[in-house]
């Protein structure tokens, strides 16, 4: 009976995590490569996704600096080529369902840098998370990956969160969801209660 008992938990352990493992990958994806014009505010062009976009617009990065992946992608809406977000006036995105993870590229990331805030609320709330990161003075092709994660995720904020050049930054590859990905804390109980049932029949 004692090894039955190990069995059966084992075994729902093992759905649990083929549930979540079957969850994860399903995120959602926006290249920003549908976009209608260069300039064009995005507003809820993507809100059939469930997000939906303040003070952003679509931008052709291949002027002047490598972009990654490709050559459309996201800046903030009004400011040219300046590509300047700050605290203050940031790219904003708003969530229909709360979002797990959230996570997106940063172009020509320089002194300025470049940072992601995520909040529970589509208006104020309260910061969950945040990823910062900080580039060369005057880098042309410098990208990063911002990534946040945490429950209940409304809203996204987008920004430069330093002033100490003219350089702006630019986004692309848009990617959230609502299942975070399974933790090591779950491979470990896996592996554990294997080896449990392992000595119990040995």
């Amino acid at each position: 009976m004692k090894i039955n008992r190990q069995v059966a938990t084992l075994a729902t352990t093992v759905i649990t995590f083929g549930s979540l493992a079957g969850n994860v990958g399903a995120a959602t994806l926006i290249t920003f490569n549908d976009g209608t014009a260069s300039g064009s505010d995005i507003s809820n062009f993507y809100s059939t996704s469930g997000v939906i976009f303040t003070n952003g617009e679509w931008s052709d990065l291949s002027s002047g600096f490598t972009p990654h992946p490709d050559s459309d992608g996201l800046r903030l809406s009004g400011d040219g080529a300046n590509a300047q977000p700050k605290s203050g006036s940031p790219i904003s995105l708003t969530f229909t369902t709360s979002m797990a993870v959230v996570s997106v590229i940063a172009n020509n990331v320089n002194a300025n840098g470049a940072r992601i805030d995520i909040y529970d609320s589509e208006v104020g709330g309260n910061l969950i998370n945040s990823h910062q990161v900080v580039g060369p003075s005057g880098a042309l092709d410098s990208n990063f990956v911002l990534t946040a994660s945490g429950s209940g995720i409304r809203r996204v904020e987008l920004y430069q969160p330093f002033n100490v050049e003219s350089e702006g930054v630019l986004f692309d590859n848009l990617e959230f969801d609502s299942v975070p990905e399974p933790s090591s804390s779950l491979f470990l109980g896996l592996a554990g209660l294997g080896l449990s049932f392992r000595r119990s029949r040995l």
